[in-house]
C-alpha cells in the first residue's frame, strides 16, 4: 500500500520522463515539409523600408459625398478611394475620384 504522498512523487516522475521522452524526441521529427520545423534560417526583416505613403488630400465636396455612404461601408469606400488616389499619383481627392474608385473596384 503506498501513502498519497508516494503516489504523488511516482506520478511525477512518470510525467517528468514522458515529458524528457518527447523534448529527446521533438528534434529527430520532420514537420509536414520534409525537414525539422525549427531548423530552417531566421526571417530577417528590413526596418530601412519606406513607409507607405500618405494618402491624398479629401476635397470639401468629395467629404459631403463620402457622408452620404452609410456608415457600415464608408470606411471601406474612404480606404479603397485613398488607395486610388495613391496608386495614380493624384493630389487631391474629388467627388470623381470617388467614383473612379467606386467604378474601379466594383468589378
Amino acid at each position: 500500500r503506498t501513502s498519497g504522498t508516494g503516489s504523488v512523487t511516482a506520478a511525477a516522475e512518470v510525467a517528468a520522463e514522458v515529458t524528457t521522452e518527447v523534448a529527446v524526441a521533438a528534434p529527430e521529427q520532420d514537420s509536414h515539409l520534409g525537414t525539422a520545423a525549427w531548423a530552417s534560417p531566421p526571417v530577417t526583416v528590413s526596418a530601412s523600408a519606406p513607409p507607405p505613403s500618405e494618402p491624398a488630400p479629401w476635397g470639401h465636396a468629395a467629404e459631403l459625398e463620402l457622408k452620404k455612404i452609410p456608415f457600415f461601408v464608408r470606411g471601406k469606400a474612404r480606404r479603397n478611394t485613398e488607395r486610388y488616389a495613391l496608386e495614380r499619383g493624384l493630389s487631391v481627392i474629388t467627388v470623381e475620384t470617388l467614383y473612379e474608385a467606386k467604378a474601379h473596384f466594383g468589378r
